[in-house]
């Protein structure tokens, strides 16, 4: 029914308790094929541990972060279903969104959505009845939603993406090209955050090499950037909400206002006419 992909970190202190839980959530979702790419320490373990399928070989950046093109290239030659999800290997995703989505109708689209940010410090006990119930209404007391800016999944058809630049995975801005993408090639972009109940476990950055800040800046966030074309895309560009129901579309004047927005960034002569407009405007 979906076909699941990400590339995990090294399981270490830092982050195999949040890797373990992601990929435990994934295998209760229905009908789910897992893949974990990549080679970094305990990948494969954990992929062996879990029954999941591994892609070891992934090409990396010049800093040695493995690149997405080649783990989205691996996932569409690998995919059993038609549907295709990629998702950070810290989310937990909870059950209750495949059958909704597997209704869509649309040749091509892209899903994608905010995340609850807890802080979790402990193992899921999936063994518990209602365990997924509990957790959410715990997530919902005590996290966050992060803000609109990005998304930790994607959902897509099989075959329908194409190639995608050489973003380092982890890093600024690939996120946004993907929601371009979708709107590139006149996909609806649906905001999943009411239907997909997607949990972010909190986490430092010391994985990322040469950051220059708190998070996940650094020379490879620059990079993403240059790669993507500056093309900066966010939810706030989503022409849809997808809700049991299925997808409705969006109508809320701030949503309106961007894509009228985004249409005149297309036209000939709008970088000129922005530019003249803050010389002139009124200060």
């Amino acid at each position: 029914m979906l076909t699941i992909f990400t590339i995990p970190h090294a399981f270490t202190a830092a982050t195999e308790l949040s890797q373990r839980n992601a990929i435990q959530s994934w295998q209760r979702l229905e009908n789910a094929q897992i893949i974990l790419c990549g080679d970094d320490q305990g990948v494969a373990e954990a992929a062996a541990e879990f029954g999941c399928e591994h892609y070891p070989t992934l090409r990396r950046t010049s800093l040695g972060t493995p690149r997405l093109d080649d783990a989205f290239d691996a996932a569409e030659r690998l995919a059993r279903h038609e549907l295709i999800c990629y998702v950070n290997a810290d989310i937990i995703l909870l059950d209750g969104f495949q059958s909704v989505v597997s209704k869509l109708s649309d040749p091509g689209f892209m899903i994608a959505g905010c995340r609850i940010n807890v802080q979790l410090s402990a193992g899921i006990p999936f063994e518990r009845e209602n365990w997924d119930v509990d957790l959410w209404t715990w997530a919902q007391r005590q996290g966050q939603y992060a803000e609109r800016s990005g998304s930790d999944y994607f959902i897509f058809r099989r075959g329908t993406l194409g190639a995608i630049p050489p973003f380092a995975v982890g890093r600024q801005y690939w996120d946004n090209w993907m929601m371009f993408r979708a709107r590139q090639r006149g996909w609806p972009l649906m905001d999943g955050t009411r239907l997909i109940r997607a949990i972010h476990q909190n986490h430092d950055y010391g994985h990322v090499p040469k950051a220059a800040g708190g998070m996940w800046e650094g020379p490879e966030s620059d990079d993403n950037l240059r790669v993507s074309g500056g093309q900066l895309y966010t939810l706030v560009d989503a022409t849809h909400v997808l809700g049991q129901s299925g997808p409705e579309p969006i109508v809320e004047l701030e949503y309106r206002l961007r894509r009228v927005r985004r249409r005149l960034q297309r036209l000939p002569g709008w970088r000129l006419a922005r530019s003249l407009y803050r010389r002139i405007r009124p200060t």
